[in-house]
C-alpha cells in the first residue's frame, strides 16, 4: 500500500465531523490512520481502517477520489501538514533519546543548564544516577526529554532539579557559553523552537545564534526580517530560517548552498501558535529532504536466479 495523496473528484466525498474530506492519504503498512485534509483546511486523522466493508484506499476510489496531479494545491497542502506533524514528532523522540543519553553518560557530572530565556539564571546541577528520564508533555504536540538532577539552593539544601531540552541547553564542563545561545524578544517562538532542534542532537546553531535582521539591506534581499541558520547534525546541509518582507517565516533546507526543499509560513495547532506546531514548521524540511533524497537514490535490481 503506497503513501499517495488522493483528490476529490466529483460530488460524492467522504464526509467526517470535520466536513468534507477534499485530499486524502489512505492508511498504509505500518501507520495507525489515514490522513484527512477538509474542505475548512483542516488535516484530520481517521482511525478506522475500514469504512463499510472496504480497506480505506478501495473505499475513496469507489466514491470517485483519483490520485492527486502534481502540484496539485490540497494535495500539496495535506502533505505539508503530514511533514509538521511528522517532524514534530520526529523532534520529540529525538530530544527523550539526547535525554537519556545525557542521563547514562554524564551521571554525577557537573552541568550548567542555561536556560533558553536570557532572563532567567542559569543553573549548576549535578546529573542524577537514575536509570529513568521523564517526558513533558505540553499539549502543543511536542514531547522532549527532562534529565532528572540535583543542584543546591540559597540555603546549601539538595534538591531535584529537572532540565528540560525544551527550555534550555545543557552545558559540560568546559564548554563554551557561545554554543548555548539566549533567546530573544524579537526571535520570539522561531528562535525557541530552533533551540528545541538543536538541543535535540540534530542540528547546532550557526554563531550569533539568534534571529537576526541583516545589517545594510539590499532592495533583493530574502530575509529582511531575520535570518537564523542551523547546521544539520552528520552534514554539512543547513537549514536557513527567514522571516520575509510579508513578515512571513521561510525555511529553507540547503546542500552546497542550494536550496533543495523550501516551505512557507508557521503551521497552528488548532489556531493557536504552539511551540510543537513551530517546531514542526521548522523541522518538516528535514524530513522532505531525507524524502527526496530516497526518492532519488538508485534503486538495486533484484538478482535473479540462473
Amino acid at each position: 500500500m503506497s503513501k499517495e495523496i488522493y483528490i476529490a473528484n466529483g460530488e460524492q466525498r467522504l464526509t467526517l465531523t470535520a466536513g468534507q474530506v477534499i485530499a486524502i492519504r489512505p492508511v498504509a503498512k505500518g501507520e495507525s490512520y489515514s490522513y484527512c485534509l477538509t474542505d475548512a483546511g483542516q488535516m484530520v486523522r481517521l482511525k478506522d481502517k475500514m469504512l463499510q466493508g472496504m480497506g480505506v484506499e478501495r473505499f475513496i476510489k469507489e466514491k470517485g477520489y483519483m490520485p492527486a496531479p502534481a502540484l496539485h494545491q490540497a494535495a500539496a497542502k495535506l502533505r505539508d501538514l503530514i511533514a509538521i506533524e511528522e517532524a514534530t514528532d520526529m523532534v520529540s523522540r529525538a530530544s527523550r533519546a539526547e535525554a537519556e543519553r545525557m542521563q547514562s553518560e554524564l551521571t554525577l557530572q557537573e552541568v550548567l543548564y542555561v536556560p533558553f530565556d536570557a532572563e532567567r539564571p542559569s543553573v549548576k546541577c549535578i546529573i542524577s544516577d537514575t536509570p529513568f528520564t521523564k517526558t513533558l508533555i505540553d499539549g502543543s504536540g511536542f514531547i522532549p526529554g527532562l534529565i532528572e538532577a540535583k543542584t543546591t539552593d540559597g540555603e546549601g539544601r539538595s534538591r531535584q532539579f529537572d532540565m528540560s531540552l525544551s527550555a534550555g541547553w545543557v552545558l559540560v564542563e568546559g564548554a563554551a557559553r557561545a554554543n548555548a545561545p539566549r533567546a530573544t524578544e524579537y526571535g520570539g517562538l522561531v528562535e525557541h523552537a530552533a533551540y528545541c532542534i538543536a538541543s535535540a542532537g540534530l542540528a547546532s546553531v550557526q554563531l550569533p545564534g539568534n534571529l537576526l535582521v541583516p545589517e545594510n539591506q539590499t532592495v533583493d534581499e530574502a530575509f529582511p526580517r531575520g535570518r537564523l541558520v542551523l547546521v544539520v547534525a552528520g552534514c554539512n546541509d543547513e537549514i536557513v530560517i527567514g522571516i520575509d518582507g510579508a513578515d512571513e517565516l521561510v525555511v529553507q533546507y540547503c546542500r552546497d548552498g542550494a536550496v533543495i526543499i523550501q516551505r512557507h509560513g508557521l503551521c497552528e495547532n488548532g489556531g493557536r501558535l504552539t511551540l510543537g506546531a513551530a517546531v514542526g514548521s521548522i523541522a518538516a524540511v528535514m524530513l522532505l529532504a531525507r524524502h527526496a533524497d530516497e526518492k532519488s537514490r538508485p534503486t538495486r535490481a533484484k538478482n535473479k536466479a540462473a
